[in-house]
């Protein structure tokens, strides 16, 4: 079967896939390892996305929010514009922290759509 693209929530079922995903590179995903040890998947405090590579729930994408925080991890290219899209849903969206690399496009997508916003707002006031 093809390639499959996704983004949804991540259960307890898929810890074994993200402990491995993420485990690849343990020091890079402390904060993401520590708080899915933790916590666990079913806090509301805590969520967990992740990106599907393919049906069998291979990661190739994932982002947490902790409180209003939120750590993406990917490894290549991911869907920007999907964890960009559940940030900016999130009314108590504070801070974006990571690694450059995977952090700079997200955080540059998010600021362009914040703007608008911003823009929009000023010319009906």
């Amino acid at each position: 079967m093809g390639v499959i693209i996704s983004i949804r929530r991540l259960l307890e079922s898929d810890r074994e896939n993200l402990m491995d995903f993420i485990g690849k590179k343990p020091a890079e995903n402390l904060f993401i390892i520590g708080d899915v040890e933790a916590y666990g998947f079913d806090q509301d405090f805590q969520k967990l996305w992740g990106e599907l590579f393919n049906e069998n729930g291979e990661l190739k994408a994932v982002l947490l929010k902790w409180e209003g925080n939120y750590i993406p991890y990917a490894e290549g290219e991911y869907d920007v514009e999907g964890f960009a899209k559940i940030m900016l849903d999130d009314p108590t969206m504070r801070e974006l922290s990571g690694l450059k690399e995977i952090v700079e496009p997200l955080k540059q997508l998010i600021l362009q759509k914040t703007k608008k916003r911003e823009y929009l707002l000023l010319c009906k006031v």
